[in-house]
């Protein structure tokens, strides 16, 4: 049986993004993982996801994190395809918002590298760049998908969900 899930009105009265229920306000989806049509290679991401939100949420998604194998760790923390095409997968797979804001994200920081590259007479590796950047669209597709295909999610902010800084331990 679902649970019921109520939608909250914001400040502004638009109702909120992601319906909610308010006893448990960063609780799990309306529908687990087996609910969606979703390949069995990403399954395991997304009832990790529906589980315990993401890796570096709360104490014991880094605990669950921690206990499963590097290869694991690589699959559910890191996306191959991702880290190779980048928006492109992003449009391919659904979260097309988040892409872009990335794209713009990865142009803003080659401004800014290129202006500390001409004020210091100095050069960086464009490879080094290309990967910076992989890994920047890499380390997001998973969760960003995850929100696209549970909760329907149409931000534009790639972090969404995600701690920006971890505490200390």
């Amino acid at each position: 049986m679902r649970e019921r899930y109520y939608c909250a009105v914001t400040d502004s009265g638009f109702p909120s993004q992601y319906p909610h229920n308010p006893d448990i306000p960063y609780g799990t989806p309306a529908l687990g993982p087996a609910g969606f049509q979703v390949p069995e290679q990403w399954r395991s991401r997304f009832e990790f996801f529906s589980r315990y939100g993401h890796p570096a949420s709360t104490p014991a998604a880094q605990a669950a994190f921690k206990q499963l194998s590097f290869g694991q760790r690589m699959r559910l923390g890191a996306n191959g395809p991702a880290f190779f095409f980048g928006p492109i997968y992003f449009a391919i797979k659904g979260p097309w918002r988040k892409g872009l804001s990335l794209f713009g994200i990865s142009f803003v920081l080659a401004l800014v590298i290129s202006v500390i590259e001409i004020v210091l007479n100095f050069s960086f590796s464009s490879a080094a760049y290309g990967a910076a950047i992989g890994v920047l669209y890499s380390s997001t597709a998973n969760w960003a998908y995850f929100l696209h295909v549970t909760r329907g999610s149409t931000s534009w902010n790639p972090f969404e969900g995600a701690p920006m800084f971890r505490g200390k331990r």
